[in-house]
């Protein structure tokens, strides 16, 4: 029914009235009814999505995923939209910069903050990619957002050109051109910490100095299969942690001197607070 299908894929419901005959059918038909909607049909009877299998993105598959993206909020299915941020962030650089931007502003539109801050980070990234008439058609706040980002990569000279044609494209001559400036890479310097060095199954901390202040960072924990290969005897030792944007990587070490190496490269996301290899 469709109540048990609702309740299997948490999504919200209301209580309804006692006067009224409860849900004794299947409110979601099969997908040949639903064309462009195929993926979230697909997804209701087989809880898998095909879009992800591959690395190629075409505008129809981007188109895809934006439905997906719109259908999930409007059905309120937490698990899916869960399932579809941590894939987007996996696959995001192999997606059109064209796309990534409209997928910035669609995640904004639905309120969905991580998918924003990812999008977003992307579009810091890669603005040299974006296309023009895209960034032109921004709105005011949402262009002061890239531009006056201190982790936007681009020159100087290239956010003046192109400050100077959004002012154009709007006939708005009201920003600010101190706001390009101060755009230099911040090398932070860290330590990492722990409650029990004895244990990797343990939360680690990641604390920082910026010159001025000492702060915690964000925290983690090793993965599993890091985890598993531990024991009293054993310690891992000499693994590299290296930190770029809103990622970060764990690299190498050995446990003690048996010769298993950790092999793997484990990134973190300082966003979605999730790792993955």
């Amino acid at each position: 029914t469709t109540s048990e299908f609702l309740t299997k894929n948490e999504t919200n419901t209301i209580q309804q009235p006692p006067y009224m005959a409860p849900c004794d059918f299947f409110l979601f038909e099969s997908k040949n009814h639903y064309g462009e909607r195929v993926d979230f049909v697909d997804w209701i009877h087989n809880d898998k999505i095909d879009i992800f299998t591959t690395n190629c993105w075409d505008i129809k598959k981007c188109d895809r995923l934006s439905i997906l993206v719109e259908l999930s909020i409007i059905f309120a299915v937490n698990n899916l939209i869960e399932y579809l941020i941590y894939k987007i962030e996996e696959k995001l650089y192999f997606m059109p910069p064209e796309y990534v931007i409209n997928l910035w502003l669609l995640s904004q539109e639905l309120s969905l903050n991580i998918l924003q801050d990812i999008s977003l980070a992307f579009c810091l990234d890669r603005f040299d990619d974006l296309p023009l008439n895209s960034i032109y058609e921004l709105s005011k706040e949402n262009f002061l957002k890239l531009i006056g980002n201190i982790n936007i990569t681009s020159t100087k000279s290239y956010l003046l050109k192109i400050t100077n044609k959004w002012m154009a494209h709007h006939n708005d001559f009201t920003i600010a051109l101190d706001i390009l400036k101060n755009k230099e890479t911040k090398i932070l310097h860290s330590i990492i910490s722990c409650e029990n060095r004895d244990s990797d199954n343990t939360e680690k901390f990641i604390h920082c100095w910026d010159g001025n202040d000492f702060f915690e960072l964000t925290s983690f924990k090793y993965p599993e299969d890091i985890v598993n290969c531990y024991t009293d005897k054993y310690k891992l030792e000499g693994m590299q942690i290296i930190g770029r944007r809103y990622n970060f990587y764990l690299c190498g070490g050995e446990f003690g001197d048996t010769g298993i190496f950790n092999k793997n490269v484990w990134r973190y996301s300082l966003i979605t607070k999730k790792m993955v290899p």
